[in-house]
């Protein structure tokens, strides 16, 4: 007799004939055979008409919110002030948000159930909408600081904005990114935006990716279906694989060098990229390595991106179906490939399961959101809905007069309603970047508390707030800089030069501020710097780089003070290493070296200085070689220079500290003591007076106390290096004129002295006026300048010495005196040859006049100042 079994599959009874050895009822055995759909209670569901209606009344929805949502956007500015400013500038982006997902809700069932790509068509077109209205909304709803931007972005550019991230969703191998390519004028800022674009690329994934693939599968097909073709192809792959190899084994070891850190992170970030379906990388600029993105390291990077899909994109693609089929009811995945797996498989359970998705498949074949009968007048009433919209967008009043505004009571007495408006204003960014000047006004006279407020609102409008970021830093209030520090971090790379300025400051805490912002930005901050380096802050900047970017001499730069250093670097890494580690003839090639850089040599000043404490007496005189040829720009070094008063070294170190000094002028003031103690010493004065005479008004101090000193030439020392300073020694005049009166033999010498730093653009003055006349007294007592004035101080004081003789020579009664001081003159009293001319008449000064015009005459005809 028959028995009654159970099916093991479906769970029917069926009678099994006797000696019948199959668990499966007749049906399931022949689903087994022919992969046909068994009978299963479990089969997944089709869209049923009310779903699809749902679905349909959900597209007409979001079609409508796209022009609400963008117009309440649009009228955030003029409603800062009303009650319920908040809730209106919260819902709209929640509202789109919620759109967005019932949208990828939809989209993804329907997707299971049909498996056809082109069935979320209009889904996704409308998905791509929305997110573009949601990035507008986040800027003007929540604030630009969530994106960076050069200047005031149009409604353009976020249509720009949202093509550009479909367009880099698409690029399975990252094209864009591997040669830095800039295809948007914004760029996202904050983590909420990048977890936006994370889910905007997989919802363009799942139709363009889709379709992708289809396309690459046929066509591999078409072209490996030969088997001549497939080898061919296999060693063209190989041979190109190799070459790729040897091309980046001589690049990065050998042409550009990579630092040895980043040759394993560049292999890695690109597998990671590869396999990245939602572009996470990409949104949350995250970059394991620091290789910069030049067009041959870009084509390097396609080229291993590519081989990287040919080897994992075959068998990560076959997983994914896999996992599609069994855990996510075959999504995306056509008719074709889930046939492809239940063939390849030898699972009985998973073999079913792809058999019942065949059946809903077949099933839900004519499912779709748009009906064709609808289709025809649906495109253009969507083109003429967008041409209406884009009109209302562009007839709606500007922002300015909102931001007038804002800006009247940002500076008004109000202080919660000044807030107010200067968050609003802050929220705009480079929106509101013509309340830029007005902001800089507030910022200077506003109180305490609102400051911040005005300093946040300064910061956010972009890269044209760095200059009045940075007058900020240099005014030094602590707190301003302080806040400062913390809202240049919202610029990112483009506050690196106000973060660099802050990192100079005198303050621990906004320095140490600025320091962990630097290195947050990490190697992005590197453009900006090379871009914004000047030989003032060579060394700084030099001193970054290095932290922040293992590669930055690879970068590349318009400004030529940064082309210079990227040029320069494989050279001063070697001078500094010299200097630091080398012998005493490889550090005074390197110091040799080192000066012969220009403003560059700043960059070892503390090499130099290091190496200073080196005993050769060679390499003391190169090091100061190289410091006096970087002047004042080498007061860092004054102490070691100084040193070389001080500790037993050669006369020429000496001599070359005088002179590197004097290369310094007034910022070694302090050093003029040392100088002084030498001013007469045989040895060192030919060098220690010039230096001291360009130390300036600095060194007087150490200087006239010597006029007292009992040593005539120690005396005579000291007026030279005050006629050597000229005007820059003018306060010392009255003391000079005091001491006439008991100069005795330094008598003339003390008159040089005194029109040497007399200032010309002062003699109208009634001072000076007398102190000429002091001076015209003693020349009338004791002779004309005999030592030579004339020649010692130029044609320029004697014109001025010229005016005032000829002023007095009418009533001296003394006149021979006067005229051969004005033939000491020379060049100066050429003006006085027709006065000379009237005396050559006269009994007793007439040979004088002679005398004087010969000289006067005798100058000019040579041409040449004396």
């Amino acid at each position: 007799m028959p028995a009654l079994s159970t099916c093991s599959r479906c769970g029917a009874k069926f009678q099994r004939a006797e000696g019948g050895k199959s668990r499966l009822c007749a049906r399931c055995a022949r689903a087994r055979d022919t992969h046909s759909t068994p009978p299963t209670d479990d089969a997944p569901p089709v869209l049923s008409t009310l779903s699809l209606t749902l679905a349909r009344g959900l597209l007409l929805v979001s079609l409508i919110w796209l022009a609400a949502g963008w117009f309440l956007s649009l009228l955030v500015p003029w409603l800062v002030f009303h009650p319920l400013a908040t809730l209106l500038r919260l819902v709209p982006p929640l509202v789109t948000g919620t759109l967005i997902l019932a949208n990828i809700w939809l989209a993804l069932r329907l997707l299971a159930a049909t498996g056809r790509a082109l069935a979320v068509f209009p889904a996704t077109v409308l998905q791509v909408l929305l997110f573009t209205l949601l990035f507008f909304q986040i800027a003007a709803n929540l604030g630009m600081q969530h994106y960076e931007v050069d200047g005031a972005p149009r409604w353009w550019h976020w249509l720009g904005f949202s093509a550009a991230h479909a367009l880099r969703a698409s690029d399975v191998i990252d094209i864009v990114e591997a040669y830095g390519l800039r295809v948007q004028a914004i760029q996202h800022a904050s983590v909420v935006v990048a977890l936006l674009l994370v889910a905007y690329h997989l919802v363009v994934d799942i139709l363009i990716l889709s379709l992708l693939v289809v396309v690459i599968d046929r066509l591999r097909e078409w072209y490996l279906d030969d088997e001549d073709r497939r080898d061919w192809a296999r060693l063209i792959a190989r041979c190109a694989f190799g070459a790729w190899v040897l091309l980046t084994l001589l690049t990065a070891f050998l042409i550009h060098r990579w630092h040895p850190l980043d040759i394993p992170l560049w292999l890695l970030d690109n597998v990671l990229r590869v396999l990245d379906v939602g572009d996470a990388m990409e949104c949350f600029h995250v970059r394991l390595h620091q290789i910069p993105t030049h067009w041959w390291e870009g084509t390097l990077t396609l080229l291993g991106r590519i081989f990287l899909v040919l080897w994992l994109g075959p068998p990560l693609a076959r997983l994914s179906q896999v996992f599609r089929l069994r855990y996510l009811g075959g999504l995306g995945l056509s008719r074709e490939e889930i046939r492809a797996l239940r063939s390849a498989s030898k699972d009985e359970a998973f073999r079913a399961q792809a058999s019942a998705i065949l059946a809903q498949r077949k099933q839900a074949a004519s499912v779709t959101l748009v009906p064709h009968q609808h289709a025809r007048w649906m495109v253009p009433a969507l083109g003429l809905g967008a041409a209406i919209v884009i009109l209302v967008v562009m007839l709606l009043p500007s922002w300015n007069q909102p931001i007038e505004t804002l800006t009247e009571e940002a500076a008004g007495p109000d202080e919660e309603r000044a807030v107010t408006a200067l968050e609003a204003l802050r929220r705009m960014g480079p929106l509101a970047s013509s309340a830029g000047a007005q902001l800089t006004q507030l910022e200077a006279k506003t109180s305490t508390e609102r400051r911040p407020h005005v300093i946040a609102a300064l910061a956010a409008q972009g890269a044209e707030a760095t200059a009045p970021l940075r007058a900020i830093l240099d005014r030094g209030d602590p707190n301003a800089s302080l806040q400062v520090v913390r809202t240049s971090q919202q610029l990112g790379p483009k506050g690196a030069s106000v973060l660099l300025r802050a990192t100079q400051l005198k303050q621990p805490a906004v320095k140490s501020e600025a320091e962990q912002a630097l290195r947050a930005l990490g190697a992005d901050a590197v453009p900006v710097l090379l871009d914004t380096v000047q030989p003032e802050t060579l060394r700084i900047t030099w001193d970054w780089l290095e932290q922040l970017d293992r590669n930055w001499r690879l970068r590349t730069t318009r400004n030529p003070t940064g082309r210079t250093l990227i040029k320069e670097h494989d050279r001063i890494v070697q001078i500094k290493q010299a200097l630091r580690e080398g012998k005493w003839e490889e550090r005074v090639k390197a110091a040799e070296e080192a000066g012969t850089l220009g403003t560059n040599t700043i960059l070892f000043i503390p090499d130099l200085m290091e190496a200073m404490k080196d005993p050769s007496p060679k390499v003391q005189l190169a090091i100061l070689k190289a410091f006096a040829g970087l002047g004042p720009a080498a007061v860092e070094a004054l102490p070691v220079i100084t040193g070389c008063f001080t500790r037993a070294t050669s006369v020429e170190a000496v001599h070359a500290a005088a002179e590197t000094l004097g290369q310094l002028g007034a910022s070694a003031a302090s050093a003029a003591p040392l100088l002084v103690e030498r001013i007469s010493d045989p040895a060192f004065k030919v060098s220690v007076r010039p230096a001291l005479a360009r130390l300036g008004r600095g060194a007087l101090p150490a200087l006239l106390p010597k006029l007292d000193d009992p040593d005539i030439r120690v005396k005579a020392d000291v007026l030279d290096v005050l006629v050597l300073m000229g005007p820059e020694a003018g306060s010392v005049v009255p003391t000079l004129v005091q001491r006439l009166r008991f100069a005795g033999e330094l008598r003339m010498k003390m008159i040089q002295t005194i029109l040497a730093t007399l200032d010309p653009a002062t003699d109208a003055t009634p001072a000076n006026q007398a102190t000429f006349q002091v001076v015209l007294d003693e020349i009338e007592k004791g002779a004309a300048l005999s030592w030579g004035y004339g020649a010692s101080i130029g044609p320029r004081d004697g014109e001025r010495l010229t005016q005032v003789i000829l002023a007095r020579l009418p009533q001296s009664r003394s006149p021979g005196s006067l005229i051969q001081c004005l033939g000491e003159l020379r060049r100066g009293a050429r003006a006085a040859l027709p006065t000379l001319r009237q005396y050559l008449n006269r009994p007793g000064i007439g040979e004088v006049a002679r005398g004087a015009i010969a000289l006067i005459e005798k100058d000019l005809a040579q041409g040449q100042p004396r």
